[in-house]
């Protein structure tokens, strides 16, 4: 099979972002909204629970776009700065849009946030995406410091890789073994967390799809198997979380390599509106949960609540994308004329599930 480049442009990608940005803002719509009391007396659709593994996805795609883009690229230090300084500008301005409002609110209205929410020190470590014990300012930030942890680190090995790749390998046994250990204190839970995993998968993944594969679409068939498998399996079955993530992984490792080859030799093609979809699926991530509470709110207060749950949920998850379209116009699209093109479009920011099941420190 011929080596693939790295400059291919990877719309597949766009809409597996795309598909699992809908499944978080789904999973959250049903869960958080609808799931909640004071608001409806039961979920919208119980399928929509297994949303929240749009996540595992998720991070196995950025592992994989990193390493698509600059794994051929170690040893050179100041890749490595472009690097984060590309990161930093791709996730960063986005996020303070939209996370610097709720700062405010929570000054004037501290019911409404964590206890922490007015702690200078909380909201300065959320604004940059440090590390803290328990969920962000904006909940769904927590898979962001994950992405800025694993930024530093997969730079480290770009400007050292003789001295990370045993460090890394490390950091993945250190990983494994909390699949089976108790929970040591935080920061070092956050540093050893399984879903280093994820990206390590994806970044697996991508070093056997620049090679191409055989058969691409029973990979992609497979993958799909195993991801929808293990996210049933987590959500409905008793099955440790540690072993269903690994498959939701390992499917979406499989999945990425099937689509990524499968586009690569003409067998798939991509319709613009869901290329454009993934185009704005971090915008999407960053505003899903608070333009859902805003919207459930303005619903009471107008006296709808009354109407079909069905009109009552499109209407949200179009609010959510409407907002999402917005601010990647307006904030996003004006990025990214200032970023070379080696950066490329398809190595966006995760987005994630912030508020769901899973326990962001492993």
């Amino acid at each position: 099979m011929p080596e693939a480049k790295t400059g291919d442009q990877l719309n597949t990608l766009q809409a597996g972002r795309a598909a699992a940005a809908m499944a978080v803002v789904l999973f959250h719509l049903s869960v958080s909204i609808f799931g909640l009391p004071k608001y409806f007396p039961e979920e919208l659709f119980a399928p929509f629970r297994i949303g929240h593994t749009g996540v595992d996805f998720f991070f196995v795609l950025s592992g994989f776009l990193m390493t698509w883009l600059y794994g051929d690229r170690l040893g050179d230090t100041r890749t490595a700065g472009r690097f984060l300084w590309k990161r930093a500008l791709r996730v960063y301005p986005p996020y303070l849009v939209a996370v610097v409002p709720l700062i405010p609110v929570y000054f004037l209205m501290p019911g409404l946030g964590d206890a922490r929410a007015t702690d200078p020190g909380y909201i300065a470590a959320s604004l940059l995406l440090l590390p803290t014990q328990g969920l962000p300012l904006l909940n769904v930030a927590w898979t962001l410091q994950f992405e800025m942890f694993f930024y530093l680190v997969f730079a480290g090995l770009i400007a050292f890789p003789r001295l990370f790749k045993p460090l890394i390998i490390l950091w993945a046994a250190a990983a494994v073994s909390r699949l089976f250990l108790p929970d040591p204190p935080f920061p070092l839970s956050f540093v050893t967390s399984p879903w280093i995993l994820l990206f390590l998968y994806g970044a697996v993944a991508a070093r056997i799809a620049r090679r191409g594969v055989s058969w691409p679409m029973l990979w992609i068939a497979g993958g799909a198997l195993m991801f929808a498998s293990a996210a049933f399996a987590d959500e409905f079955t008793a099955l440790p979380e540690g072993l269903t993530r690994n498959g939701t992984g390992l499917g979406a490792a499989l999945l990425v390599i099937g689509m990524v080859t499968a586009e690569r030799a003409g067998r798939i093609r991509v319709p613009r509106w869901l290329v454009y979809a993934g185009d704005f699926s971090y915008a999407l991530y960053l505003v899903h949960t608070t333009v859902l509470s805003l919207g459930v709110k303005v619903i009471f207060a107008l006296g709808l609540q009354g109407l079909p749950r069905l009109a009552i949920a499109v209407t949200l998850v179009a609010a959510c994308v409407a907002v999402a379209i917005l601010l990647h116009e307006i904030v996003e699209k004006r990025l990214m004329r200032l970023r070379p093109r080696r950066s490329g479009a398809n190595l966006g920011a995760v987005a994630a599930e912030g508020e769901g099941k899973r326990n962001p420190s492993g």
